[in-house]
């Protein structure tokens, strides 16, 4: 071997081992573009209709059932007369009231029309002051007689009105409590009525979801005897339950959807997500490794929990990211 030859062999292996000391890790990773690595997150979560009200109606008065229109498993609309009590002592007060009231507004009148008298002879120095003032007196006490009239009427019309007792929504009525003809006091229950429409889809879902891209889900409803319709996100309890780290969610229900139906709610959430198993902790933080300069740099995800998929940012979409061997990878770039 000449001199020249090993010189060139002494060249050759120094280049070599500066290429494996500046990227020693390129041999044992595997990249791929964000874009392609990414998946879209659908879930399925068990879900229930619910009723809006679940109500006892209750008599109002102290009276006897006369009639109950309805019968247990029947659907009623809003408004509909479902029982009526006799009030016929309630309305004969009433006819009372209103011939009280006829009989004071008639002396407030014969008072008005002594008083306007008596004022026309105290002009002319007639009749004394005291007389006058007595009518006008007399007047003053028709016109308060007559307001209290009026709302001992006003209440005596209230009670005729609770003597009809109308459905408060559109609802199936559960159970009848009582019978016609019985005897019932303020606050007994006569009815079980469970609002039908509209009604809502519960439901416990994982509080993380809502970290990220909510106003984005598609979301669809699905259960025996309904195909998979969309419904809308309504509201979401601010408590969350500590063991299952879920938050109570309701959303619309479809139309032909039945109170106590079970099925299942799917949540198709619109975006990319990074996969769980790409998602790796380095120092209590949680990330993924992206290929920078020509090196695998640690890129920390703001948000992310262990175990489940993040929102893959936009802009990463043409970005490479280590999909195998990023477990053995050092957090920092080996000199």
């Amino acid at each position: 071997m000449t001199w020249r030859m090993a010189f060139a062999l002494l060249a050759l292996f120094g280049f070599a081992q500066k290429t494996v000391a500046a990227d020693p890790w390129s041999a044992r990773i595997t990249v791929a573009t964000v874009e392609s690595v990414s998946e879209r997150l659908v879930q399925q979560f068990a879900a229930e209709v619910v009723s809006l009200n679940h109500t006892f109606l209750a008599s109002e008065l102290a009276a006897r059932i006369e009639q109950i229109q309805v019968r247990p498993g029947e659907t009623v609309e809003q408004g509909q007369l479902l029982v009526r009590l006799d009030c016929r002592d309630t309305q004969a007060q009433q006819a009372l009231l209103q011939a009280r009231l006829r009989d004071i507004d008639a002396g407030l009148k014969r008072a008005e029309r002594q008083a306007e008298r008596l004022q026309g002879l105290q002009s002319r120095q007639l009749t004394d002051t005291s007389s006058l003032e007595d009518a006008q007196t007399d007047v003053e006490r028709s016109r308060a007689q007559i307001e209290g009239v009026r709302v001992e009427l006003a209440l005596a019309e209230r009670q005729i009105e609770r003597c009809e007792i109308h459905a408060p929504f559109k609802a199936t009525v559960l159970q009848q409590l009582t019978g016609e003809g019985q005897w019932v006091s303020p606050g007994t229950p006569l009815l079980e009525l469970v609002q039908i429409s509209p009604a809502e889809i519960e439901v416990q879902l994982p509080a993380s979801l809502f970290l990220h891209n909510g106003n984005q889900w598609q979301v669809e409803f699905s259960a025996t005897g309904i195909s998979a319709q969309p419904v809308s996100l309504i509201r979401q309890s601010m408590m969350q339950d500590p063991r299952s780290r879920t938050v109570k969610t309701w959303f619309t229900a479809p139309e032909n959807a039945r109170i106590g139906m079970i099925g299942q709610l799917t949540i198709d959430h619109g975006v990319e997500y990074i996969p769980a198993n790409l998602i790796l902790r380095r120092e209590g933080e949680l990330g993924v490794f992206l290929i920078e300069s020509d090196w695998p740099e640690f890129f920390p995800l703001v948000g992310a929990q262990e175990g489940r998929p993040f929102p893959a940012p936009p802009e990463w979409a043409q970005r490479e990211i280590v999909i195998s061997g990023h477990h053995r990878l050092p957090l920092q770039k080996e000199e």
